[in-house]
């Protein structure tokens, strides 16, 4: 009965191991923002951030781009986006709370966020 249990227990987590590391291999965060805050009221934005190896692809209207991880931990991903001028484009995505929040900086003052673009998220399969 033992081995029965032991073999039981093994089967699950050998189950429970792939479909945990298919997802994370799969992880994809489609996330939405209303853009009233920018002047833009019942508009809605949306993009999905798919993780590509190690990047996240961000797909929007605009096209898409690679985002670098910054930092990742079970709670968080900070990613980061670089140009061939001194700008920055950064997202947080709560895996959490699924919330995210969007911001660009650049050297030239007029470019920068003011106000940084802000939602939710969910996770896609």
């Amino acid at each position: 009965m033992k081995k029965r249990t032991a073999f039981i227990g093994f089967l699950l987590f050998k189950v429970f191991s792939i479909l945990f590391i298919k997802s994370a291999i799969a992880e994809k965060y489609i996330c939405s923002a209303e853009l009233s805050s920018h002047g833009r009221p019942g508009e809605v934005e949306t993009k999905t951030y798919k993780r590509a190896g190690n990047v996240f692809v961000k797909t929007n209207k605009y096209g898409q781009g690679d985002h670098s991880i910054l930092k990742e931990t079970s709670g968080f991903i900070i990613l980061t986006r670089t140009y061939n001028y001194p700008d920055l484009f950064i997202t947080i995505i709560d895996k959490k709370k699924l919330n995210f929040i969007e911001s660009y900086s650049s050297i030239n003052l007029e470019y920068n966020t003011e106000i940084p673009t802000s939602g939710k998220c969910y996770v896609a399969q």
